[in-house]
């Protein structure tokens, strides 16, 4: 049988990630928002109490049904 290895265990990525796992179940909706004038949009922003970090997502839904992201 082939060994296989998991390169995420590998570089250490469970110990060096610790930090975000904790900080997403902890954080914060920020101003939700939306946008509809060619396309329904939802904005939520965030913040990472724990590390003094904030973000936002975009989803979106055009006329024809298209779903996106950013």
């Amino acid at each position: 049988m082939e060994d296989t290895y998991d390169n995420d265990f590998g570089n250490n990525m469970p110990e060096r990630a610790a930090v975000w796992r904790k900080a997403s179940q902890d954080q914060q909706v920020k101003n939700p928002g939306t946008n509809n004038r060619y396309f329904v949009g939802i904005q939520v922003g965030f913040t990472y109490p724990d590390l003094n970090s904030k973000g936002k997502i975009l989803k979106y839904i055009w006329g024809w049904k298209d779903i996106g992201h950013s």
